[in-house]
């Protein structure tokens, strides 16, 4: 009876938004149990990934360019453009910047992916798990 008041549309966004409360990413750093835990997901249902702090080799901020192409006819932002599509044009076009660990297996955890505007408060991130795991804090350029 409730739901034949109201259209799908607004039942739909209504379940969305309650998902989204429910959505959480945690990243715990445990030095007296040697432990990284990082968990997402929905209402505790999701992904647990745990790795040893011990095996962290370092903790990397990159600043990534946008695959320019030298103007070459392929690049993601070129192929956007001609289509006419200049908002996803100057999406592909903006560097960003990554938070993450690199793990002595080759392994990585992106902490966080941001536009460049955010790269002082990801650096000061990067510093202070620098300073709370005794991991190398590095600042890389791509």
């Amino acid at each position: 009876m409730l739901l034949q008041q109201y259209s799908a549309a607004a039942v739909i966004l209504c379940a969305v938004c309650g998902a989204a409360g429910l959505y959480s990413e945690r990243w715990q750093f445990d030095t007296r149990r040697d432990r990284i835990r990082w968990f997402v997901g929905v209402a505790g249902i999701g992904r647990r990934v745990e790795r040893p702090l011990s095996g962290l080799q370092d903790i990397r901020l990159l600043s990534i360019a946008p695959p320019r192409g030298g103007g070459h006819r392929d690049a993601p932002a070129e192929v956007a453009r001609r289509s006419g599509d200049t908002r996803l044009a100057d999406i592909l076009s903006r560097r960003m910047v990554r938070l993450a660990l690199y793990f002595v297996d080759g392994e990585s955890l992106t902490v966080q992916a941001d536009s460049i505007r955010r790269y002082a408060q990801l650096r000061e991130l990067g510093e202070k798990l620098s300073d709370c795991t005794g991991a190398r804090f590095r600042e890389i350029e791509m």
